[in-house]
C-alpha cells in the first residue's frame, strides 16, 4: 500500500490506495481515490482524479438544521412522520411549525342551562355548587342544584304568655311590635 498527501482547498488530505490501476508495473492510484481537480503521472499514464472532498461538518446546534453531524441534543428524525397538525401551534420541530390548536373549554363544552346540570360551563344564572353534605341542609321535598333535600323542619312551638320569643305566634298570644303595649293590651291593665 502506498500513502500519498495531496493539498487541496487548504485542506492536507491523505490518501491510502491499493494499486487498483496496474500501469506497466506501477502501482497507480484509481481516479476515485484521487481528489477531483488533482492530477498525477503515474509511469507513462496521467491521472486525473474524481474523488469530491468533504470538509467535516459542524454539529447540529438548531432544529432543522441540514449539513450537520446530529448530536444527542439534536438528533435525526423521520421527517415524513412529522406532521404540522400534530404539532401544537407556535412549536417548531425540525423546521415543521405547528398546526395544532387544541379546542378551548368555552368553544367545545355548552354553557349550563338548568339545576343540577353536569359537564357544562359555569355562569352567574348556574354558578358552581359544593354539593357534598348539601342534602341535610335543604327542606325535604325541595330540590337545589339537583340535590334533593332531605331535613325535616321542627317548627317553634306555641306561644302560651307574654313577651315570650322564639316562639310560634297563635291568636291567644299573636305577634306585637311593643312588649309593654302587648302586656297592657292583653292583661287589661292600664
Amino acid at each position: 500500500m502506498r500513502m500519498s498527501a495531496i493539498t487541496a482547498f487548504s485542506i492536507v488530505v491523505t490518501l491510502s490506495y491499493c494499486g487498483t490501476a496496474k500501469v506497466e508495473g506501477y502501482d497507480c492510484p484509481a481516479p476515485n481515490e484521487l481528489l477531483a481537480g488533482v492530477s498525477m503521472r503515474c509511469g507513462p499514464q496521467q491521472i486525473v482524479g474524481t474523488l469530491v472532498a468533504v470538509p467535516p461538518l459542524d454539529r447540529c446546534s438548531k432544529s432543522g438544521q441540514l449539513d450537520c453531524v446530529a448530536t444527542g441534543t439534536f438528533s435525526a428524525i423521520d421527517l415524513s412522520e412529522l406532521k404540522p397538525e400534530n404539532i401544537k401551534a407556535g412549536v417548531t420541530i425540525a423546521g415543521t411549525v405547528g398546526e395544532y390548536k387544541p379546542p378551548t373549554a368555552a368553544a367545545s363544552i355548552e354553557d349550563c342551562g338548568y339545576d343540577g346540570q353536569q359537564g357544562c360551563v359555569t355562569s352567574v344564572e348556574f354558578p358552581a355548587l359544593a354539593i357534598v353534605g348539601l342534602e341535610t341542609k335543604i327542606a325535604a321535598g325541595e330540590i337545589v342544584g339537583g340535590v334533593s333535600g332531605i331535613a325535616t323542619l321542627n317548627p317553634p312551638a306555641h306561644c302560651f304568655k307574654n313577651g315570650q320569643v322564639g316562639c310560634l305566634a297563635v291568636s291567644s298570644y299573636p305577634a306585637v311590635a311593643d312588649y309593654k303595649f302587648a302586656e297592657c293590651f292583653l292583661d287589661g291593665a292600664p
